[in-house]
């Protein structure tokens, strides 16, 4: 038996968590969920009452701030949890995802295509590689995005760094890499993501929007390069269904339903409840009707 682990990490609307963990919901399936301290109200009952086969296992929560080495942590703090159990496949997606395909189809696909690494690889711009690591971004994990006042004082810190000439280390030690942060990926290879759980701190810590760097940098200066998974268009992919050119990324409405179906991708990203619970409910029966 092939088993499966989901890593998921929610931060959000229990009732779109609700129904994707039904849909994961495999006796060949583990689950195992980051839900943000930053959801309000979240009770776990909520959601192992549409448990009926997985085993499903909540780690520690924590406040998980956007661009900052926070997220990194909570990934790897998910994958040291699901690989205490060998699995096929590991897979990382949001609590605002959701399968377009039923497990049986998704565990024949990985199956067909056992020991590559699904992990997608975009064109590097220096520039935006430079902003995100080379200099230290010391509060990151406190303001989070733009918006918050101490975006200021880390700015200024930042610009300083530069001037005085400082950068990472990593930029001398590999070639940097980006790409989507989630992705689906091999017991090896999460076993060795989880032994380099140091060397990664010490080189992410204090960066800024690196969980879209740091697994891309770690798989191209490895062996694990030769493994990347290309679909027909010669492309790296990870399987997710995800436009970035009508949104940050497009949040899925009724009127996408036949794209999504017909989707060669396993996974969609994202869907919003409140937005439009309809797709939602309609992707729900779709699926369960594959079961």
């Amino acid at each position: 038996m092939e088993k499966h682990a989901y890593l998921i990490a929610a931060h959000h609307q229990t009732e779109l968590l609700r129904i994707l963990v039904e849909l994961l919901d495999d006796s060949e399936n583990d689950i195992y969920l980051h839900i943000d301290k930053k959801f309000k109200n979240f009770k776990e009952e909520d959601i192992l009452s549409v448990v009926k086969k997985s085993k499903l296992t909540f780690i520690k929560r924590k406040n998980i701030s956007w661009g900052g080495f926070s997220q990194i942590q909570m990934e790897i703090d998910l994958l040291k949890e699901a690989v205490k159990t060998h699995h096929e496949y590991y897979h990382l997606i949001s609590g605002v995802d959701l399968p377009i395909k039923s497990p049986k189809e998704i565990k024949e696909f990985f199956h067909k295509n056992k020991g590559k690494e699904f992990v997608s690889f975009d064109k590097i711009e220096e520039v935006d590689l430079n902003y995100r690591i080379g200099q230290f971004r010391l509060l990151q994990d406190v303001y989070g995005n733009k918006k918050n006042i101490l975006f200021k004082f880390d700015a200024l810190s930042t610009r300083i760094q530069k001037m005085l000439g400082i950068k990472r280390n990593i930029f001398k030690k590999y070639k940097l890499k980006k790409g989507s942060n989630w992705f689906s990926i091999t017991h090896k290879l999460a076993i060795s993501l989880v032994k380099s759980e140091k060397e990664l701190k010490k080189s992410y810590t204090f960066s800024r929007c690196c969980d879209e760097v740091f697994l891309q940098t770690y798989i191209y200066n490895s062996n694990f390069k030769d493994s990347i998974y290309y679909d027909e268009d010669k492309k790296s992919s990870n399987m997710r269904l995800i436009d970035f050119k009508r949104g940050n990324p497009y949040i899925f409405k009724m009127e996408d339903y036949d794209e999504l179906i017909n989707s060669s991708k396993l996974f969609a990203r994202k869907f919003d409840y409140i937005k439009d619970k309809e797709i939602i409910l309609k992707i729900r029966k779709y699926v369960l009707e594959r079961k």
